[in-house]
């Protein structure tokens, strides 16, 4: 595998060539890529088609058994539930939080001095916090550093060419 540390003098005349090798590589990433993909899908796809008919049937069988459950609530008072050599069935108790007003709630919580009910988070906004540094502002804690980077940007139709002709 090649690598990049050699102490060479680094020359412009080199980057032309960097940036094909860079090219080629990524192409056969995305050329494995797509492969990947293509492979993923077929078997997500006969995965789907192998089961199927056990989703829908397994989605029949456990609302008719859910049906009866309801209908005999009795049964499940003690023991809650009934073991077999398949599994169990029964009844257990269950409690969701319905939140119908969200601000009616918040408000309350912050009114009534119970800070644990409520999340509050505090983010700082990058490009807000830029605009204001730009416009002279001292920000204790913060600082614009302004400069340049290399970049590289492999063309994107030899990407696509990659992704097609895997």
């Amino acid at each position: 595998m090649p690598t990049l540390n050699d102490t060479r003098t680094l020359s412009l005349d080199e980057a032309p060539g960097l940036l094909e090798q860079i090219a080629r590589a990524s192409c056969r990433i995305e050329r494995a890529r797509a492969t990947y993909e293509e492979q993923i899908a077929r078997r997500r796809s006969a995965f789907v088609e192998a089961t199927c008919d056990d989703e829908q049937l397994v989605d029949q069988l456990a609302d008719r058994l859910s049906r009866i459950i309801d209908a005999h609530p009795d049964a499940f008072k003690r023991p809650r539930a009934v073991t077999t050599a398949f599994g169990r069935f029964g009844r257990r108790k269950v409690s969701n939080v319905l939140v119908e007003d969200a601000d009616a709630a918040v408000e309350y919580a912050l009114d009534s001095g119970y800070a644990d009910l409520v999340k509050t988070v505090h983010k700082l906004q990058r490009s807000a916090l830029a605009k204001r540094l730009r416009a002279g502002e001292d920000i204790p804690g913060v600082g614009l550093e302004t400069g340049e980077r290399s970049f590289y940007e492999v063309d994107r139709t030899l990407l696509k060419q990659a992704r097609g002709d895997a």
